[in-house]
C-alpha cells in the first residue's frame, strides 16, 4: 500500500494499492483489483483522539484481467452538490456476465459503508481468488473488526 498527500500541503491524503497499477490477482480466473482511498488526518475527542483518519472517499475496482470491469464500490460524497450518487453505491460491470441487461452497467446500486476488507473477502468467496495467506479470513476479520469499532458511522 502507499499513502501519499495528493498534492503539496493538501491536507487529503490517498492510499492505493501497489502505486498506480492494478493488483493482479489469481485463482480459477485472473482479475486485476485497485483501490484509492482518499483521507485526512483530523482531532478527535476522548478514546478517538488526539488524532483520527476520517475516509472522505473510496473507489474499490476489480475488473476481468482481460479488461471489462466486474464490480466497483465507490463512495464519493464530496462530488457536485447536485450529484444524485453521493452513496455508498455499487457498480456491475459487463466482466460478471453477459447475460446483464445493458443498461445495469450504468446503475448505481445503494450499499452501505463498504470497508477494503469486505471487497477482498468477496474477491477470495464468490470471484474464487486465491489468497496468498492461509489465515487470510482472520486477517481479514481482524481488519474490518478493527474498522467496525473506531469508525464513526456505519
Amino acid at each position: 500500500m502507499h499513502a501519499r498527500q495528493i498534492s503539496p500541503g493538501s491536507p487529503i491524503h490517498g492510499l492505493t494499492f501497489g502505486g498506480a497499477a492494478d493488483v493482479e490477482l489469481r485463482g480459477q480466473t485472473r482479475y486485476l483489483f485497485s483501490m484509492v482511498q482518499q483521507f485526512r488526518v483530523i482531532r478527535a475527542e476522548g478514546e478517538l483522539g488526539p488524532y483520527k483518519v476520517s475516509t472522505i472517499l473510496y473507489n474499490y475496482r476489480l475488473q476481468a484481467e482481460d479488461g471489462p470491469e466486474v464490480v466497483a464500490f465507490h463512495w464519493h460524497p464530496t462530488r457536485d452538490a447536485d450529484w444524485p450518487h453521493r452513496h455508498p453505491h455499487l457498480h456491475i460491470g459487463r466482466g460478471l456476465g453477459s447475460g446483464l441487461a445493458a443498461r445495469a452497467t450504468r446503475y448505481h446500486f445503494p450499499t452501505g459503508r463498504v470497508c477494503l476488507e469486505q471487497v477482498l473477502r468477496f474477491a477470495i468467496k464468490d470471484l474464487l481468488v486465491r489468497p496468498i495467506k492461509d489465515n487470510w479470513e482472520q486477517i481479514l476479520d481482524q481488519g474490518q473488526q478493527t474498522h467496525e469499532e473506531w469508525r464513526t458511522w456505519p
